[in-house]
């Protein structure tokens, strides 16, 4: 019982080490994105990870700025802004704004599974 309770105690101590170092510097991990855009209900068909990688990324350094408040109530701002981050995306913030709103959901869920709120 102690034995396998201290395995388990590890693995939930690695997988909430990795989480708190994703939120610590959420910049970072944009391979979950990449691994996962074509299969999202959002995916826009031709589109490629060069159009879909501006869109993540806008979304984690926007959450750093922003992520006190809704996606909701930030989303005008960030639309009125996308211009500036597309960089190469040929996404339209109304094919990117579901993308931005994933990199948020994502660290709001890591930061609630700390124990943080979002």
């Amino acid at each position: 019982g102690l034995t396998l309770g201290a395995v388990a105690g590890g693995a939930l101590g690695a997988v909430v080490g990795h989480r708190l170092s994703e939120a610590a510097d959420p910049r970072g991990d944009l391979g979950h994105f990449q691994q996962v855009f074509r299969t999202t209900p959002y995916y826009v068909e031709g589109m490629t990870w060069d159009d879909y990688m501006p869109a993540y990324r806008y979304g984690l350094d926007t959450y750093a700025t922003h992520g006190g408040q809704p996606f909701g109530q930030a989303e005008p701002m960030l639309a009125q802004d996308w211009p500036r981050a597309q960089g190469v995306s040929r996404l339209s913030w109304e094919q990117a704004q579901p993308a931005v709103a994933h990199a948020w959901r994502e660290l709001d869920e890591n930061l609630h599974a700390m124990g943080r709120p979002g």
